[in-house]
């Protein structure tokens, strides 16, 4: 099992040395090395898979079981900790090889983890409210004429490109890195559209897969006949995207802020 290697340009401590001008972050080749390296981790993506999409199938369980009641948003939002647990596992995958980070134990929560969920939790409050007005400006023009579902678009791709400027404090957090928002906003400045153009190369394809493979198990009949499977599947489906998506903010944050791991080291290319 192998992981792409960093390109380290970074001081020993494993925090990032400042933000070298002359990063690169080419759009197609950055999306290839992501499917690349989803490929040639599956096996890690199993095992740092397992814990967190068996809780996740089953806070979906009682999310089903009690969608009218008043405890379901706080059953949704019980879906942050496998997903973070995840999260700062696969990260730290990417970032500092297999080996190193499939020796952790499986099941972890410390400060690491509850840092990373602390900053997610900021980065989707600081979004929501950056984009509270202009995102209800455009829902009342959507209402009234179909150029509000452009501006509405539009909003969307602000709000996403926001927060991709903002989203590298992530995997410098699974890493333990010392690097704030600030740095993140300053290290995506002259790579913030590339940035979203990857996600968006990525993203896609994925989301039509996804979409393609629910429909045939609806066509099918598996969703009536085994709605546990499905929703097993729709759990697993969900962990590939997320893990895609994480990928791209790894390996941004490795190129664009010069991160290096604690021991200066580079990860064997696979």
């Amino acid at each position: 099992m192998t992981a792409q290697p960093p390109t380290p340009t970074g001081s020993p401590s494993g925090s990032p040395p400042g933000s070298p001008s002359g990063s690169s972050l080419p759009i197609s080749g950055t999306a290839a090395e992501v499917f690349h390296l989803l490929w040639s981790n599956r096996d890690g993506f199993l095992r740092t898979v397992l814990v967190p999409v068996a809780a996740s199938f089953t806070l979906a369980l009682l999310a089903y079981s009690v969608a009218e009641s008043n405890i379901l948003p706080l059953i949704l939002a019980a879906d942050l900790i496998p997903t973070t647990l995840f999260a700062v596992s696969w990260h730290r995958l990417i970032l500092m090889g297999p080996q190193e980070a499939l020796s952790a134990p499986v099941i972890r929560w410390g400060n690491r983890e509850t840092t990373y969920l602390w900053r997610s939790i900021l980065l989707m409050i600081g979004i929501v409210l950056a984009m509270a007005i202009p995102f209800s400006f455009a829902l009342a023009m959507a209402q009234r004429s179909a150029a509000g579902h452009l501006i509405m678009a539009l909003v969307s791709l602000a709000a996403l490109f926001i927060m991709l400027r903002l989203a590298l404090v992530l995997p410098a957090g699974a890493v333990d890195a010392r690097y704030g928002f600030a740095q993140s906003w300053g290290d995506t400045a002259a790579r913030g559209f590339q940035l979203m153009a990857i996600v968006l190369l990525v993203a896609l394809p994925l989301f039509v897969a996804l979409h393609i493979v629910n429909g045939l198990i609806a066509s099918t009949g598996l969703a009536a006949a085994a709605p546990l499977t499905t929703l097993l599947l729709n759990s697993v489906g969900s962990y590939l995207f997320l893990a895609a998506l994480l990928t791209v903010l790894a390996l941004a944050f490795r190129r664009l802020s010069g991160w290096q791991d604690s021991q200066g080291a580079a990860v064997p290319a696979p």
